[in-house]
């Protein structure tokens, strides 16, 4: 019998075995990255690997929610339940504000008819008065183009008091055929506690952006609400809740 012969078999299985490895390895590394919940040619796919490249839908806690967001659910996180993220606190201060009374993150998805809706976020970005229906104020006053005074009220400590917000829009479009919605205050919004308006909330220290981006069947909507307050900081969660009627609205407005 030759002895050499179950030596060679070993080193053969060994050879085998370590090729395998090696070829293995070699095709994960050439494999692109793809979330478990994506498959080859659907809409999900194409979002993950190419649309969404250098948008916010790139943080995981984003990516993560991009299924719900494709069966036409909103996703929320908010400072006030506890469900915000740090990378959501992080996406909140680069609004500005110095310090975070409320914040609040959503995220949808809609149908996407470019022209149609470009012109409406136009329209909607140069005369104020067009947000009304939303309910975020009890009444908007055009001022100019592209500002107006919103009034409604908030809870007091007798009671509800009334608020007037100064309020400016601008729409920018960005990369890749994105859109960019800015809504915030140019002067002090004011609270009318007794006899006179106080300041609340300083000048540019409420603000929110509206982000549309592109995809293969329609739009992915990122919004932001910050909020700084100097006074009345139990109030902020009350002035967040009536920004975020106002991105549902604009929303369904859109969607339409």
């Amino acid at each position: 019998m030759n002895r050499t012969a179950p030596r060679r078999l070993l080193s053969l299985l060994v050879g085998l075995v370590t090729s395998t490895a090696l070829l293995a390895a070699s095709a994960a590394r050439a494999e692109p990255f793809v979330s478990s919940s994506c498959h080859a040619g659907d809409p999900l796919c194409a979002a993950e690997e190419s649309a969404l490249a250098r948008t916010p839908f790139v943080a995981q806690e984003n990516a993560a929610a991009l299924p719900e967001l494709m069966r036409g659910k909103t996703v929320k996180r908010s400072i006030a339940d506890g469900s915000i993220t740090a990378q959501d606190r992080s996406s909140l201060r680069a609004l500005g504000p110095r310090s975070l009374h409320a914040g609040v993150v959503l995220m949808h998805k809609i149908p996407r008819r470019d022209e149609a809706q470009t012109k409406r976020l136009r329209k909607l970005s140069s005369a104020v008065d067009g947000f009304a229906p939303s309910g975020a104020c009890d009444a908007i006053v055009r001022e100019g183009n592209g500002t107006g005074l919103c009034a409604g009220t908030a809870d007091g400590p007798l009671g509800k008091v009334p608020v007037r917000m100064p309020v400016a829009a601008r729409l920018d479009d960005g990369a890749n055929g994105s859109l960019h919605l800015t809504i915030w205050n140019p002067r002090a919004l004011e609270i009318k506690a007794l006899l006179s308006w106080s300041p609340v909330v300083a000048p540019e220290h409420l603000k929110m952006q509206i982000d549309l981006f592109p995809v293969a069947d329609g739009w992915l909507v990122y919004t932001r609400i910050a909020l700084d307050m100097s006074e009345h900081t139990g109030s902020a969660k009350e002035i967040a809740d009536a920004m975020e009627k106002l991105d549902r609205w604009l929303v369904r407005d859109l969607s339409r």
